[in-house]
């Protein structure tokens, strides 16, 4: 019996091996990239929420004086009040003294 000899010979094309882990290199530096981005908003949000806590706090505190104003205000108004119904009952008094003693010069007039 003869013995017969066969050769096979396999080629690979790695072309599109060596493209896909460029691709995949390139998709992780930019994941990388994406996951520094999203802790750096992370810091971001956290600044910007206690920036409004603060803003709260001090819109609360402004609320308060502005009502402590408003009352202030009120008082004062109401002492203006009372102060005119003083000074208009003076003046009346002073009416009624000055009309009797106009009476009592036309009486001695007599």
């Amino acid at each position: 019996m003869a013995q017969e000899t066969s050769t096979l010979v396999v080629a690979v094309d790695s072309t599109s091996v060596l493209k896909a882990t460029a691709e995949l290199d390139r998709l992780t530096a930019a994941s990388a990239r994406a996951e520094a981005a999203t802790g750096k908003l992370g810091g971001t949000n956290a600044a910007a929420s206690t920036g409004m806590g603060k803003a709260a706090e001090a819109a609360t505190k402004l609320s308060a004086s502005e009502n402590a104003a408003a009352a202030k205000t009120a008082e004062v108004a109401a002492a203006s009040t009372a102060a005119t119904k003083a000074l208009d009952a003076q003046a009346a008094a002073q009416v009624k003294a000055a009309a009797a003693a106009d009476a009592a010069t036309a009486a001695q007039a007599r």
